[in-house]
């Protein structure tokens, strides 16, 4: 069985089912008529020979279903934001500590546009309001920012964005807020992966057949280094009970032969 992917133009991980339909049933044939006799010629008498009636087979078709799943992996961007405080004092904690991440776009608040991984942190417990930290320590606190589809906007040359944060703490009952400097960051627009399977309705016992996958890019956004995994076939309903396998024995790309490996690099996609 081939596993063939087509196209050069994005779970995570999935799986396809394939069933192979019946074919048609057929009806019986009538019964055949006697062979007729030949006569046979010579001299001082006749023979008499047969042949026996043509035998009539009958094709059988059978159902089974199988799963392959598969894993599609390709590169995304993401941002990696640090904050350090330092206490200077030599005998007093910085306590009660909070800071909330703040990221404006053109039309103002834009943090719904990311996903923002709960932070790192070091020298620091907690920076939800509850915080502490002790004399002459630095505190660290790093954030993953991923932007969420559609944050690049459509505009090839991406879409600007602005990040700040905004501290509160508290010193011997005192309380305290400030805001760090806005830092620019630019995202660019994403792409959306449409993939199409193809697969054939019936196959011949012992010959190869080919699965196929068009990988078509609608986004705005370019696809860097969008590859496809695949695992062995697996036969999860078999009402026959059938003596058989399936196995994916090599792959192509744009009908040209890869290799023998069930991960298919397809490269860089291009929007359509």
């Amino acid at each position: 069985m081939w596993f063939i992917p087509l196209a050069y133009s994005e779970v995570d991980g999935g799986s396809i089912n394939i069933v192979l339909p019946p074919g048609p049933v057929l009806p019986p044939w009538p019964g055949l008529p006697e062979w007729p006799k030949i006569p046979g010629g010579g001299s001082g008498g006749s023979s008499t020979e047969s042949n026996p009636p043509t035998v009539i087979t009958h094709t059988i078709h059978e159902t089974v279903m199988l799963s392959i799943s598969q894993n599609a992996t390709m590169e995304r961007d993401a941002f990696w934001a640090g904050l350090g405080i330092r206490n200077r004092l030599p005998d007093k904690n910085i306590n009660n500590v909070r800071v909330d991440m703040h990221i404006k776009g053109n039309s103002g608040s834009a943090n719904d546009k990311f996903f923002i991984q709960a932070p790192g942190l070091k020298g620091i417990n907690s920076i939800d309001g509850s915080g502490v930290i002790s004399p002459l320590a630095l505190a660290k606190a790093q954030w993953l920012m991923v932007p969420k589809p559609g944050a690049g906007g459509v505009n090839p040359e991406g879409t600007k964005y602005n990040i700040s944060a905004n501290i509160s703490y508290s010193v011997d009952g005192v309380n305290f807020e400030i805001s760090t400097q806005e830092i620019e960051i630019l995202v660019k627009p994403q792409p959306k992966l449409v993939l199409d399977y193809f697969i054939p309705s019936d196959v011949i016992a012992n010959e190869p057949f080919k699965l196929a996958v068009k990988v078509t890019n609608e986004g705005y956004g370019e696809t860097r280094n969008f590859a496809i995994e695949t695992a062995q076939p697996v036969i999860y309903d078999n009402p026959s009970g059938l003596l058989l396998d399936f196995e994916i024995i090599r792959s192509q790309l744009q009908g040209e032969d890869r290799s023998t490996s069930l991960k298919v690099d397809f490269g860089d996609i291009k929007t359509w």
